[in-house]
């Protein structure tokens, strides 16, 4: 009967030390998938954070874009509104010199006529008509 028992504490030893190293190995094996997981998850939190930050600086960086387009697109407002005046202007001062034309081809026209007249005619002298 003592060999009985013997046995029995052998394989009672024996299973006991089974769990304990399968015990082990499981726990190694959970601590290192927690260990894993809690890496990856830093590693996200890492990343989240650096998207956040690039996101930060281009959504700054796009204000300063749009700032900087108002008011060049105020500047161009600004410049038709001079361009359409000075078109105005262009065109007042083309009509003035077409003006100025007919009036200097009209007194040339009236002096040689004069100059015509005066010498078969004594003393004629007509007065340009200026508008």
């Amino acid at each position: 009967m003592n060999s009985i028992f013997e046995n029995s504490t052998l394989i009672t030893s024996t299973l006991a030390l089974i769990g304990v190293v399968v015990t082990a190995i499981i726990s190694y094996k959970v601590t290192r998938q927690t260990v894993n997981k809690d890496m990856l998850t830093t590693h996200r939190l890492s990343l989240s954070q650096d998207e956040k930050d690039f996101r930060s600086d281009l959504l700054a960086e796009v204000k300063s874009y749009r700032d900087e387009i108002r008011t060049l697109m105020k500047e161009v407002d600004s410049l038709r509104d001079v361009n359409a005046e000075l078109q105005v202007t262009n065109s007042l001062l083309a009509i003035k010199i077409d003006e100025l034309t007919l009036a200097l081809n009209k007194f040339n026209a009236d002096s040689s006529s004069s100059t015509l007249t005066s010498t078969t005619h004594t003393h004629t002298h007509h007065e340009p008509e200026v508008s």
